[in-house]
C-alpha cells in the first residue's frame, strides 16, 4: 500500500472573479457549482495541481472562457484535505483534488495568489 504525502505547494489556475472568491471566502460548493458553467462541475472536486505552468495554462483557458484575468493561485498542500487519484477516480499527472465534503476546511485566506 502506498501512502500519500501532499505536497509542500499546490497551484489552481483560475480568472480573477474566481480567485478573489477562493481568496475571500474560501472553498464553497455554491460558487464552485456557479463557476462551472453548463458543463457541470467535477465531481471528484477542487482541482489543484503540483506544476505551475500546468495551473498558469489552465488560469490563460479559464480567463478566456469566463472574461476576467488569468490568475494562479498557491496554497500549502500540507494543509489541505487533498486526495490523489485512484482506481475509478480518473485524474491528470501532478493533479490532486479536494472532494466536495472537504470545501469546508478550505476557509479563506488559504489560497492566495502568485
Amino acid at each position: 500500500m502506498t501512502v500519500f504525502t501532499p505536497p509542500a505547494k499546490v497551484y489552481h489556475g483560475t480568472d480573477s472573479s474566481s480567485a478573489e472568491s477562493i481568496i475571500q471566502r474560501g472553498l464553497n460548493q455554491v460558487d464552485w457549482r456557479s463557476a462551472a458553467g453548463g458543463a457541470g462541475p467535477d465531481p471528484k472536486g477542487f482541482s489543484v495541481t503540483t506544476d505551475r505552468a500546468t495551473a498558469e495554462a489552465w488560469a490563460a483557458y479559464r480567463a478566456s472562457e469566463r472574461g476576467g484575468n488569468a490568475v494562479v493561485l498557491e496554497a500549502d498542500g500540507t494543509a489541505l484535505p487533498l486526495r490523489p487519484g485512484s482506481q475509478g477516480v480518473w485524474t491528470d499527472p501532478d493533479e490532486l483534488f479536494i472532494g466536495p465534503t472537504d470545501f469546508p476546511k478550505v476557509g479563506p485566506g488559504v489560497f492566495r495568489e502568485v
